[in-house]
């Protein structure tokens, strides 16, 4: 398949949509390929009444083989956000768009200027042209998927998600690309592939990922029925799962397809456990109190022997150890798991993830300190390990020296005292965004001044704040006014 056939084939989809509404079977369909996809944006399953412009995008671009490039989001803004980490958005309004790509929507776009406001609502292009083009989109005035023609830098465009068609393509081999809806004419079932694959049979990753679309298989057919296969009820008992050539290699697969985290969220995992046990099941600490992979203390390490001895597994090894780490996940860490899972895939969401694992699951002494040293290490060290950007890559493009960056806006009515919410906690970092380096990291609580000065990226503001002697930038979405 051709960039261009690749392109009209998320046009045509999004098309078959037009006519759409809120129950029926062609809302049904887009919310069946939303809903079935993992790992599931937020862990959120959409409903019918749920305003679904965003879902819709997600489903045409899963539909067609494109959600390992994009990503997948119900909401707007969130969506841009992916599309920022990933390098995909493009922030001009007056943009000419491609076929296939996305447009974003600000409905307080007052037409002067760059539109920097957060995002409302998102469509597809099914028709471009130099000073107009046609887009559909979910979920317009009554619920409906249907079209409408914008003009080119028009009023209300916030900006565009523009998938690299080519690289998907070229990385693709330039085969057709199996869907969902393509039937299986290789032979073997669905539940067989899956089994090879829980094998090992098919390697990892993008490499498994091309493997079996050569072969003609729908990649997320057979990865939904992986997790079916690993993931029935809560006890887990039956499948060992062994894909990797060592623990390390291992617990990072299972926090990719089992656990559904992106490549920023398993480094967080597996930095804290290598440095809980260095990937060692039997490495005991704390007198012998704490045991395993992750040192399960005291009573965690009675549960984790009666969940395993309950389940038909063995605590001692790997496998028991998973298992259990993802029923405990799920069941009393159940925001860590969220948070994990929603940190973009990027050194600093490596960073972010490995702190908040730290922080909020292993909670060793010295909390706040272990877990910004752990941060580091998954940004600097296993980041560019398994991202294969290599270490210099990696690191986030912060100025050598300390100093922060100045604020770009000003609003009197912000200045204020503010305390910071989050239950983690916050960074004071040297610029507007998680791509900068990190000052200092606050626990919740702690009260910083703003003199009304800040600065926006991705629609959100970034307060340029001071605590004592420190000054930098924390988001507003971690503070609160007081």
């Amino acid at each position: 398949m051709t960039e261009q056939q690749l392109r009209q084939k998320v046009a045509d989809k999004m098309t078959s949509w037009v006519g759409a509404t809120k129950g029926s079977a062609k809302h049904a369909e887009i919310l069946k390929i939303y809903n079935d996809h993992r790992p599931l944006a937020r862990g959120y399953k959409m409903k019918v009444n749920d305003a679904y412009c965003a879902a819709t995008v997600s489903a045409a671009w899963i539909a067609c083989g494109l959600a390992p490039y994009t990503g997948t989001e119900c909401g707007v803004e969130k969506f841009a956000r992916i599309a920022q980490d990933k390098g995909i958005w493009v922030e001009n309004d007056a943009h000419v768009p491609k076929l296939g790509d996305a447009v974003v929507y600000d409905w307080q776009d007052t037409g002067v200027g760059d539109c920097t406001g957060a995002g409302d609502h998102i469509g597809i292009v099914t028709k471009p042209g130099a000073t107009s083009f046609v887009v559909t989109e979910g979920n317009m005035t009554g619920g409906k998927t249907g079209t409408r023609t914008l003009q080119v830098n028009g009023r209300y465009i916030r900006g565009f998600i523009t998938p690299d068609y080519a690289a998907i393509a070229k990385a693709l081999g330039g085969a057709s690309i199996p869907t969902d809806t393509d039937p299986d004419t290789t032979g073997k079932s669905i539940e067989e592939i899956a089994r090879e694959v829980i094998a090992g049979k098919w390697g990892s990753g993008t490499d498994r990922r091309n493997r079996l679309q050569a072969a003609g298989y729908a990649y997320t057919t057979v990865q939904a029925k992986v997790n079916e296969i690993l993931g029935k009820g809560t006890a887990q008992a039956g499948t060992a799962y062994t894909v990797g050539k060592n623990n390390e290699e291992t617990l990072f697969n299972f926090c990719r397809e089992v656990l559904g985290l992106n490549i920023a969220g398993a480094v967080g995992v597996i930095t804290n456990v290598a440095k809980e046990s260095n990937f060692q099941t039997g490495a005991l600490g704390d007198g012998g109190t704490s045991f395993g992979i992750c040192q399960w203390h005291a009573g965690r390490y009675t549960n984790l022997k009666t969940w395993c001895s309950s389940n038909g597994k063995d605590h001692t090894a790997l496998d028991g150890q998973m298992w259990y780490m993802k029923y405990e996940l799920e069941h009393s860490y159940s925001a860590v798991l969220q948070y994990i899972r929603s940190v973009p895939n990027t050194a600093a969401g490596a960073h972010d993830a490995a702190a908040r694992w730290c922080m909020k699951y292993e909670i060793p002494a010295n909390t706040a300190a272990t877990a910004e040293a752990r941060g580091a290490l998954a940004r600097d060290t296993y980041w560019p390990k398994y991202s294969g950007t290599g270490a210099a890559a990696a690191k986030p493009t912060t100025p050598a020296s300390t100093k922060a960056v100045s604020a770009e806006k000003f609003d009197r009515s912000l200045a204020g005292t503010y305390i910071v919410t989050p239950n983690i906690g916050a960074n004071i970092r040297l610029g507007p965004s998680t791509a900068h380096g990190i000052i200092k990291a606050v626990s919740k609580g702690t009260k910083v001044s703003n003199y009304g000065y800040y600065s926006i990226r991705g629609g959100v503001k970034w307060y340029y704040i001071r605590l004592g002697a420190t000054v930098g930038f924390i988001s507003s979405t971690c503070l609160k006014k007081i």
